[in-house]
């Protein structure tokens, strides 16, 4: 589970063998289901990315891919072929206010022994390093 900036209302991320991705809003009476996405296969780690990339979150599945989901208006996903195994892991860089290029980046471990830094730019499909 991973709670979102406060920027962004009280939201919470939940995920789980379910093969689901959920974002919860906190009210005065509890919990309001505000989103849901059913992934490919069980979604081991999730995280939010920095508020001043705006509301993004990253999930990783057993089936060795990242999801991306944001929200503008709607929610949109897309999906990258990440690891040859399960993501285990995703945590998103810190913003970096000297980079014109508003580079997002997001590092990604697996049970295939593999670290990979992708690296998310508007303009064009996200590019992978390996680093490990």
């Amino acid at each position: 589970m991973t709670w979102s900036h406060p920027k962004f209302e009280s939201l919470l991320a939940s995920c789980g063998y379910d093969n689901t991705v959920k974002v919860w809003r906190r009210e005065q009476q509890g919990f309001s289901l505000v989103y849901e996405e059913q992934l490919t296969a069980s979604v081991n780690c999730i995280k939010w990315a920095p508020w001043e990339f705006g509301l993004i979150l990253a999930a990783g599945t057993a089936d060795g891919k990242i999801h991306i989901m944001t929200k503008a208006k709607e929610w949109h996903k897309i999906g990258l072929f990440a690891h040859s195994e399960a993501v285990n892991g995703v945590s998103w860089a810190a913003f970096d206010a000297t980079d014109k290029q508003q580079i997002k980046r997001l590092v990604s471990c697996s049970s295939d022994r593999s670290v990979k830094l992708w690296e998310i730019k508007e303009e064009s499909a996200p590019t992978c390093q390996v680093i490990g």
